[in-house]
């Protein structure tokens, strides 16, 4: 019979420790993992980090920590992770699914490669596109510091530090750890100290900064699972000097920094955050050159009573866009229950009621019907058929919706992705390397069989060029951060 989860052992041990020791150890083999040229399970070193800094040195007489103590660590926490009743088919009934997603959350979020299209688009959401609500207003009121100059700050860091091409030779030379002097000198000393507040974390700060962070896990068994908390403070100051961990986690503070951020602290950016990114879908299908309407348009044709969806494209591929991202507890415990419950207002909502409503009204015998839902992050839960065997088929039944309704648009004719995602369809919309129609089509054909599916949307657009980006939107705003 598998063990509970009990991070408790790991706490104490960590505690009979003097802290120098065990950071000092940790750093060394994250910085070693940070060079392998082969994939490293380096969130297990950010955990026993950050429970380091947390619990380490407390129990008293203390000892140093040795690398084999560490070692020692380092099985535990994969012994911890490994209790999670996930992995068990007695315990999850037998559904790898649930694994996947797991593990996608605790991983993949690391693998996404932060490039300068996610610095212009962060601009266009949150400073360009305008709606009711000042966003980057809010943001500096937060912060301190304008939204422009912050982007500015992680354009640089992509630019100097991370995977951009063009300097590569700038890279050979400079080290990661290096980052916070060259903000000084770039930037100024002023924007320097409001971004060293912002995303420091210190043995003495460590407590303020776990109570202050609502976007984490507060079950200590689950943390393994979720993206490390030096994601959203990736300056650790020790020793008298800042240090990047690891430099993989710079690429979820460049890609999701604000949108957690002001998620977290502003009420009032999800709504206005949901509105802008119609827009920017709006702008993509300009650029596309495909034939749509948007929600008004739609509206004059069926009515201001009717449920509408954001848009339909060449009457026969409706699109809904929705502002959502997985929890961290849902990633970490996705139970069939917690996902309907979580995705009840958006996903089952777009799918079961407005996209169904819409294409119920406009069905012409003979013509296929496609829908696409757009999200803010990539869900990381599978493709539309994995949603409707958890989740998405009970919640359908539960609204009436029944073989005739969902007929009109099956479920393996919905699409989700995230946002990034939709710029690469659109580039190869504008390049005329695929019409949308064949892509959809061979997408499902492909997810079909289990041999050859694919995880989730963007995968499938590896068979194509996507790469360089020629999205005039984005292109325009790379030259002011550039």
């Amino acid at each position: 019979m598998p063990e509970q989860m009990n991070y408790k052992p790991i706490q104490n041990k960590l505690g009979r420790f003097t802290y120098n020791s065990l950071v000092r150890e940790l750093l060394s083999i994250l910085k070693n993992q940070e060079k392998s040229s082969r994939p490293q399970a380096f969130w297990q070193g950010l955990l026993l980090l950050r429970w380091a800094i947390e619990f380490g040195g407390r129990n008293y007489p203390l000892k140093e920590a040795s690398r084999k103590d560490i070692i020692s660590l380092y099985q535990q926490i994969e012994k911890l992770e490994n209790a999670h009743n996930i992995f068990y088919p007695g315990r999850n009934g037998g559904n790898l699914k649930k694994t996947f997603i797991i593990l996608s959350l605790q991983q993949m979020v690391y693998q996404e490669k932060a490039f300068w299209d996610c610095t212009a688009r962060q601009y266009l959401l949150f400073n360009q596109i305008k709606h009711k609500y000042d966003i980057a207003g809010s943001f500096e009121k937060l912060t301190g510091i304008s939204i422009t100059d912050f982007l500015k700050v992680l354009h640089f860091k992509l630019l100097l530090l991370l995977n951009d091409t063009a300097s590569e030779k700038i890279i050979k030379g400079i080290s990661i750890d290096r980052f916070p002097e060259l903000v000084e000198i770039q930037f100024g000393s002023k924007l320097s100290n409001q971004l060293f507040k912002l995303w420091t974390i210190s043995r003495e700060s460590i407590d303020v900064a776990i109570n202050m962070d609502t976007r984490q896990i507060r079950n200590y068994n689950l943390q393994i699972f979720e993206p490390s908390i030096f994601t959203r403070r990736p300056m650790f100051l020790f020793d008298n000097r800042v240090i990047i961990p690891h430099r993989d986690i710079l690429n979820v503070t460049i890609n999701h920094f604000i949108y957690e951020f002001m998620k977290h602290k502003d009420p009032d950016f999800s709504p206005e955050l949901g509105r802008r990114m119609e827009k920017y879908v709006e702008m993509g299908l300009h650029e596309s050159g495909i034939d749509f309407k948007n929600e008004n348009e739609l509206k004059s044709r069926l009515g201001k009573h009717h449920t509408l969806v954001d848009f339909l494209l060449e009457d026969h591929i409706v699109v809904e866009v929705k502002g959502i991202e997985v929890k961290p507890f849902t990633a970490a415990n996705p139970t069939d229950e917690i996902l309907a419950n979580e995705f009840r207002q958006n996903i089952v909502k777009a799918y079961c009621t407005q996209m169904i409503s819409v294409v119920s009204s406009i069905a012409s015998h003979g013509t296929e019907y496609f829908g696409i839902i757009i999200t803010y992050r990539d869900l990381m839960l599978g493709n539309a058929t994995d949603l409707w065997d958890q989740f998405l088929k009970e919640e359908a039944e539960k609204i009436g919706l029944n073989e005739e309704n969902i007929s009109l648009l099956p479920v393996e004719n919905l699409f989700i992705m995230d946002l990034r995602t939709w710029d690469y369809l659109v580039h190869l919309l504008k390049s005329k390397q695929v019409t949308l129609k064949e892509l959809l089509i061979k997408i499902r054909e492909t997810d079909k069989d289990p041999i050859t599916k694919k995880y989730n949307f963007r995968m499938h657009l590896d068979d194509y060029s996507c790469h360089p980006l020629d999205l005039t939107y984005l292109l325009e705003v790379r030259e002011k951060l550039d």
